[in-house]
Formats: C-alpha cells, structure tokens, sequence
C-alpha cells in the first residue's frame, strides 16, 4: 500500500516464491484476503523498457486479451525503482498451467491467434528486435565446428555427448535455413514465448499469459510457429494415441482461421519453428562459451528434441 495502487490496507496470509522450470525465479506470490498479487522482481533491467512493456499489458488488458494486469504505483507508473532494482505488481490469476487436453489446445490456440492481430495494431512499436543468423550466430557455430573436441570443457561431459551426437543434424539444418527466402510473416510487436508454463488455464480455457518480457518486434510467423511447436508438443504428450501431424495440422488450420498470417507462411511452420529454434541454441552457445554463463545448458537437451519434433508436427515432406 505504501507503494502501489490496490486495495485498502487487508492482512497478508501468505507470501511464498514462485519457481520456474528448475531455474531461480524473481517471482513472489502474495495472498491477501480478498485479491491475490505476484511481485516481480527484475535484474539487470532496463526501467524504460520494463515501462514499455507493462503499459503493452494494461493496453491488451482493455482489450480483454488474458493478461496479467499490471498495478500503477503511487507514482502512476508500472514499474518501481528501489535501490537499483526495479519492481512489477500485477494480478494473480487462478489457474493451472497448460497440460494438453484437445478443448485447451483448441482454446488457446485461437486465442493465441486472435492475440496476434489485436499485438499488430498496438500503436507504440519500439521495442528490442530479434536477430536471426547473426555473424555472431555464424562465429559461434564456425567455433564449435572446429572445437569438437574441446565441447567438454564449455558444457560438460553430458551436453558436450548429447551435441556431439546431433552436431550433424544441427549443421544440416542450419546451412538448410540460414538462406531460407520465403515470407517469414509480418514483423510486429508479438510475444516470443508462449510454452505451457507460461499459459494459466482455469475451465479448459485460456485464463492468462504470462512473461510478458518476451513481447518484441519480430516475424509473427516465427513466433506463431514456434509458439506451435511447444503447445502442439504438449498436446501430443497428453493425448498419445494422437498422430503428432494430426495435431500439427490442426494448430496449422487454426491459425488460417483466425491469425493475420498469409496460408503460404502457415505452410512454411515447420522451416519456421526450426530457425527460432536453431536462434535459442545459438543464444544458449554463445551464453555458455563467450560469458561463462552456464545456466540455460539444461535447455540444451529440450531446444535438440525440438529439431526433431518440428518434423513430427510440421513437415509435409515426412508423411
């Protein structure tokens, strides 16, 4: 109440911190008698562009996208600055995280579409803007090619292994994609990172979506396509007797209907969904060899799988 915009002054019954895939999070759940709240906690942030993106939340909000809403402080504005740290309070929203089932995957795969068209005509646009086949993308991938034998002492004998076994395949798809010409849908303001953990689900319906620090300029047919990759995968996993190009079909059909991409980018999803994730491998090398920074290694195994599952879900040419 000393900092933020919300209810009169009620007793906290609960404060616990919110974890997230194995990795530390910044998250604090708060409990109140009548409202609930999630305190976040951002380092290393840039306070203007934490701005930028709460007010894309409040906006989506009154365009009743199912979004966090974000809470003013009392200096009418999203984000608090204390001791060089910045602050976010938005609401809570009930709910459990995406599991599969055919009624979620059909509602929020066309809410997620319909997401997309309202993130197009948000008026302010400024944002950070993802980098695909980067020369830095291309110097990490010329290192790691020449240093195959030096892969342990970057990532560890178990993802050193598991690198080395499919380098071939990575390499094969990257000299597929880098020069990969086609519409790639049109670039806007569109969230990059829409897994399960990050969609609330209460009824069989999408109730919120979560991390919007992961809304940027970017192709929205890469987005929507690897935003498919991992709710179609889920989806596979809940329902296995499923064929998983039944299920990709199906998320493909969805968005013809209801997203503002072209049907020639729908059929170019599984091109699509790789190049993000051949992008998010790069990230994790270079993360790993240039800083030191070895916390997302244990993504490395999922981002691999993802090369292959984007076959099973997307790729004609397989059937």
């Amino acid at each position: 109440n000393y900092f933020f915009k919300i209810l009169p002054k009620n007793k906290i019954s609960k404060i616990k911190k919110i974890d997230a895939l194995g990795i530390s999070s910044n998250n604090y759940f708060f409990k109140f008698k009548k409202k609930n709240y999630v305190l976040k906690k951002y380092l290393n942030r840039d306070k203007n562009s934490l701005e930028k993106i709460a007010n894309i939340m409040d906006w989506l909000k009154s365009k009743k996208v199912p979004v966090q809403k974000p809470i003013k402080t009392k200096k009418n504005k999203f984000t608090l600055e204390s001791n060089k740290i910045n602050w976010r309070l938005v609401e809570y929203i009930e709910g459990k995280t995406y599991s599969g089932s055919i009624k979620q995957f059909k509602n929020t795969s066309k809410t997620i579409a319909k997401m997309s068209k309202i993130l197009n005509k948000y008026p302010k646009k400024k944002l950070i803007e993802h980098k695909y086949f980067s020369k830095e993308d291309f110097k990490i991938i010329d290192f790691m090619n020449k240093n195959q034998n030096k892969l342990n002492d970057y990532f560890g004998t178990t993802y050193a292994s598991l690198l080395k076994k499919n380098w071939k395949f990575f390499l094969d798809s990257w000299r597929q994609l880098k020069n990969f010409k086609t519409d790639l849908g049109a670039k806007q303001l569109i969230h990059n990172d829409l897994h399960p953990h990050n969609l609330i689900i209460k009824n069989h319906k999408l109730k919120g979506i979560l991390d919007w620090e992961a809304c940027l300029l970017m192709p929205s047919g890469i987005s929507l396509a690897y935003a498919g990759l991992k709710i179609c995968k889920q989806t596979v996993i809940h329902n296995k007797k499923i064929n998983p190009h039944h299920i990709g079909n199906e998320y493909k059909k969805i968005m013809k209907n209801f997203s503002p991409l072209d049907e020639r980018v729908i059929d170019n999803f599984y091109e699509l969904s790789q190049i993000e994730v051949l992008r998010r491998l790069c990230m994790i090398f270079k993360s790993t060899i240039l800083n030191k920074d070895k916390r997302w290694n244990k993504i490395i195994p999922i981002q691999l799988g993802h090369l292959y599952e984007t076959i099973e879900l997307f790729n004609e040419k397989k059937i």
